[in-house]
């Protein structure tokens, strides 16, 4: 089981992305509300909360 904090889970993968390592990504967590927040501060991405497929799909 992995305990890295969300926040750096988030900021990694937010790197990533804005480095062209990665086209895009899914950050998984309880409320997606901090991921969310980190992933955003980085220029480029655009990370939002899904909780339903609707919501998704949308």
């Amino acid at each position: 089981m992995d305990l890295t904090p969300y926040y750096n889970t988030a900021d990694e993968v937010a790197q990533r992305i804005s480095s062209g390592e990665f086209d895009r990504a899914i950050l998984v967590c309880g409320t997606g509300m901090g991921m969310s927040i980190v992933a955003n501060k980085h220029s480029g991405i655009y990370a939002a909360v899904c909780e339903n497929t609707f919501a998704a799909e949308k």
